[in-house]
């Protein structure tokens, strides 16, 4: 469970604009349309795949077979609210793209960890 938690605190780290809050909201600079509204860059894609897959993972790693609602819940979550605060930053673009891409991130670690997981347990056994 501490990987969770760990997971969630880098990706707070990551996507919050701590040093740029402004006392405004920007909504002029929110990216509404996944995959369409600019910017639209494939690294920053990756990038929030690749941010979110740990987290993916790690609710994968301790919760029932059958949690991916509640991973995508989670993450969904998560990338909202800190999308929310880039809102209120000269410097940052939230968009519905980098939610999308964060779910789809956390969904492929998970999608991994149960590919894996069942093998990995039963190593361990023998």
């Amino acid at each position: 469970r501490y990987a969770i938690v760990a997971a969630s605190a880098v990706i707070l780290v990551a996507i919050v604009p701590w040093r740029n809050f402004q006392n405004h909201p920007h909504w002029d600079k929110v990216g509404w349309l996944p995959f369409v509204t600019s910017p639209l860059r494939a690294r920053d894609v990756l990038a929030n795949v690749v941010l979110f897959a740990p987290l993916g993972a790690s609710l994968a790693w301790n919760s029932a077979p059958a949690g991916f609602g509640r991973i995508a819940a989670v993450a969904a979550t998560l990338s909202i609210t800190g999308e929310t605060t880039q809102i209120y930053a000269h410097s940052r673009f939230p968009s519905a793209t980098d939610v999308v891409a964060n779910v789809c991130g956390a969904l492929v670690g998970a999608v991994l960890v149960r590919r894996f997981r069942e093998p990995i347990r039963a190593g361990a056994r023998h």
